[in-house]
């Protein structure tokens, strides 16, 4: 059996992306404009901020929501991949990019050669959207002076050019240099914020994606998001374990599901530490408090605000709670809180409905 979640890359194919339909809207509605506008697309890690770049840069994507998708060339660089950057090899491996819509482009690696790139495309009607993932990457760097970003903005303000970028925070908090964090070059973007997956839309990936193996994951689909929530990096992890041992099992019970819940909590405990770091003591104390407790405060929450948009605390029947249990269990055992004894001792389990 193919476990089709145990793939480390990030979803290539529209066929096997799941959710963001708002956000592909709002981001192509932008890009059609009449004078295409920039986008910095902000999420936490695991948000999936890499597979919704490829699907929105996919040529099936592009064909579906672009009135007249040959007027505009298309190039994607997914940033991480190297960390050597320098403005002549960003501008090379951008062109190299556009060659792949438009062949007859030359590679060029220098300021004033890639202006004439950019100034052909606009006198043959073309429009240019370039996608960049991770471009945090070159904000941070100090090979990238202020002439840098002052060149791209002037590029995306004379021509019909945009620029759509990933980030796991908004681009001026993380700029390496003082004059470059107050370019004017990041007043060109609009920000839209990545959130969690809908309970829907995890459930129907968990249904469909597992289905493709021979061994479905119907029943179990809502034990995942109660599990890890929207995130999606901690669902494809969680299924990976889940459905090999339902292929070997034949059936899942509550012991099964336990072991698997705990073989991931394993898996991923240098993650959940690496969020538990980036909080603040006072979001720790709140964290610690939600175990016991549903309610806020009107003082506490602009201390939540920030937690509840980047995902780590969602509203619960009028209340508030953490994500997922993995992680409330995570934040029970950093702070040596007893869920047994606490608020979720109060909560049936609902797979022993069964």
């Amino acid at each position: 059996m193919q476990n089709p979640f145990s793939s480390s890359e990030p979803v290539t194919e529209p066929s096997r992306f799941y959710g963001r339909r708002g956000d592909i809207r709002r981001i192509y509605a932008r890009i059609g404009a009449e004078r295409p506008q920039s986008v910095s697309v902000v999420g936490e890690p695991s948000m999936g901020k890499s597979s919704l770049l490829n699907v929105l840069a996919h040529p099936e994507t592009k064909r579906k929501n672009l009135p007249d998708p040959s007027r505009s060339v298309f190039a994607l660089l997914h940033l991480r991949e190297r960390d050597d950057w320098r403005p002549n090899t960003f501008f090379q491996a951008l062109t190299r990019a556009l060659r792949s819509e438009h062949p007859d482009l030359p590679e060029v690696s220098d300021y004033d050669r890639f202006r004439e790139v950019i100034r052909y495309l606009a006198s043959e009607g073309f429009s240019m959207i370039a996608f960049f993932d991770d471009f945090d990457v070159i904000t941070q760097s100090p090979n990238f002076p202020l002439t840098f970003f002052s060149f791209m903005r002037s590029i995306a303000n004379t021509y019909n050019v945009a620029y759509i970028t990933t980030s796991s925070q908004p681009l001026q908090r993380l700029c390496v240099l003082k004059d470059v964090e107050e370019s004017p070059f990041f007043n060109i973007f609009t920000t839209i914020s990545l959130k969690p997956l809908k309970k829907g839309e995890v459930q129907r990936w968990v249904v469909e994606e597992s289905s493709r193996s021979g061994v479905s994951l119907a029943r179990e689909a809502e034990w995942v998001y109660d599990q890890v929530g929207g995130f999606p990096l901690l669902v494809r992890l969680l299924c990976e374990l889940l459905l090999d041992r339902k292929a070997s099992r034949g059936k899942v019970g509550d012991s099964d599901l336990d072991e698997v819940s705990l073989r991931f909590q394993e898996r991923i405990r240098d993650r959940f530490e690496a969020i538990w770091d980036g909080f603040s003591d006072s979001e720790r104390s709140l964290c610690a408090q939600l175990l016991t407790s549903e309610e806020i405060s009107r003082q506490q929450m602009y201390i939540a605000r920030d937690l509840i948009r980047k995902g780590y605390v969602v509203e619960s029947e009028g209340g508030y709670r953490l994500f997922g249990r993995t992680f409330e269990q995570f934040v029970a055992d950093k702070v040596g809180v007893d869920l047994r004894k606490g608020r979720l001792s109060k909560r049936r389990r609902w797979w022993k409905l069964w």
